[in-house]
């Protein structure tokens, strides 16, 4: 009994660092790039959504730049307008995200003079 005991947690010993080894795989440098490119596309998307609906320069690059990735800003709108009993627990953090670049980039002294 004791003996396996010790092989085993020797096993786990040993092989454990190559096990965790395998489970993270770094980007190679096309999939890196890739991603790159379609988070750039995806923040030109958004800024040219929010320029034809809010049509304000500063404004819509804070949104660009500031509101969670993946979201284009009809996303972005519906997220940022939900009310808290309409957030799903798994939308919290999403929600609360939104809103904080919202309440960043709703700055009235730095967007309500003229460009």
């Amino acid at each position: 009994m004791r003996y396996s005991v010790i092989v085993t947690t020797s096993c786990l010993l040993v092989a454990g660092p190559a096990f965790s080894q395998q489970e993270a795989t770094p980007l190679d440098e096309r999939e890196a790039q890739e991603i790159g490119q379609a988070e750039v596309k995806m923040r030109d998307t958004k800024m040219a959504q929010c320029m034809k609906a809010i049509g304000h320069e500063r404004f819509c690059s804070c949104i660009a730049d500031e509101s969670p990735s993946g979201m284009d800003f009809v996303d972005y709108v519906r997220m940022a307008s939900s009310s808290n009993a309409a957030v799903l627990a798994d939308d919290k953090e999403l929600v609360d995200a939104t809103r904080t670049s919202r309440d960043k980039c709703v700055d009235w002294s730095t967007i309500s003079s003229p460009q």
